[in-house]
């Protein structure tokens, strides 16, 4: 018998360990890559979330403003809104009804884009798709809701 180190064992047996090293150090490597890329995309989608609750707290602004009255500053806002924040679907349904309120016949306009675009994810967006979906019978048969006519 000539021993271990004689036999080339160790040759194999240190590939082998290079060979796990190399692995284990690739993985490494992926799994930082993947946790900077996650790092960006938590960065980014902080940015957008703080974008739309934002954007969301002027839209109860807005529907505060239709509900007193005040229609052109809330025409006025969702205008400033809409061309800011390009899928705020909910501003299609307060524009429709501010324009209804002030008796503009594109009122039906906006709350068929809304029916459209809209999502029922939310309690709130089902509420508004139902309004708006019968604001737009009432449309269409002549009706009109007097709670959204001017006083």
């Amino acid at each position: 018998m000539r021993g271990f180190l004689w036999d080339g064992w160790w040759i194999f047996l240190l590939l082998s360990a290079g060979v796990v090293l190399y692995a284990l150090w690739v993985i490494y490597r992926k799994l930082d890559e993947l946790r900077d890329r996650s790092r960006k995309l938590d960065e980014g989608l902080g940015g957008l979330l703080l974008q739309y609750q934002m954007a969301q707290r002027q839209l109860d602004d807005v529907a505060s403003w239709i509900e007193e009255g005040d229609v052109e500053r809330a025409i006025q806002r969702l205008e400033e809104l809409k061309s800011r924040h390009q899928g705020l679907v909910a501003a299609d349904f307060l524009m429709g009804k501010a324009l209804m309120r002030k008796g503009d016949p594109q009122a039906r306009a906006c709350f068929e884009r809304f029916v459209q675009n809209a999502k029922g994810y939310d309690p709130v967006t089902r509420a508004r798709l139902e309004e708006a979906k019968d604001q737009l019978r009432r449309m269409g048969s002549g009706e009109s809701d007097p709670s959204l006519t001017a006083p």
